[in-house]
């Protein structure tokens, strides 16, 4: 019984820990240099929702009282992120404040392949010998036939930075 509550156990946690692999703005995101490890963490960090502009003016009214910029990233996706999404990088990374900034940047175009449903082509070949002996022989293959299409899709653009007080 107490095996089977172990093999459950780990599985419970993972999912509660916060995780760098499920959070995207974990990939756009830099660490500043000698940012120093913390013996005690702050497990509640503050998130500031400000828009593109304001910006770099939070970041530095928080930089004027003390606060250090540790990280910072940049990411563009095809989706609105969530502002919490910033305030679990700030756990991850150990973080006082994260400023979290989200822009629609519009729509974007690009051109795709997709396979045109039922349509294949087929090869085939045939040879002869040189020695009079006619022979011939056939192969036939069958690849996808694609066309090409223009996918729209919106573009956001986010912005975090994360700072530790002294």
């Amino acid at each position: 019984m107490k095996h089977a509550l172990k093999l459950l156990a780990l599985p419970l946690i993972a999912l509660a820990l916060p995780s760098c692999s499920m959070n995207p703005l974990f990939y756009g995101y830099r660490s500043a240099p000698g940012v120093p490890k913390r013996e005690a963490p702050n497990p509640n960090p503050n998130l500031i929702e400000t828009s593109m502009p304001s910006h770099n003016a939070a970041v530095d009214n928080y930089s004027r009282r003390g606060f250090r910029v540790i990280g910072y990233g940049d990411t563009t996706a095809r989706h609105n992120i969530d502002a919490q999404n910033a305030r679990l990088l700030a756990i991850e990374k150990d973080a006082d404040v994260a400023i979290y900034s989200s822009v629609y940047g519009g729509i974007q175009t690009e051109r795709i392949a997709v396979p045109i449903a039922g349509h294949y082509s087929s090869d085939y070949s045939s040879y002869s010998n040189s020695n009079n002996d006619y022979s011939s022989s056939q192969s036939n293959s069958q690849s996808t036939v694609y066309e090409y299409q223009n996918r729209d899709y919106e573009v956001w653009h986010h912005k975090t930075t994360l700072l530790r007080g002294n």
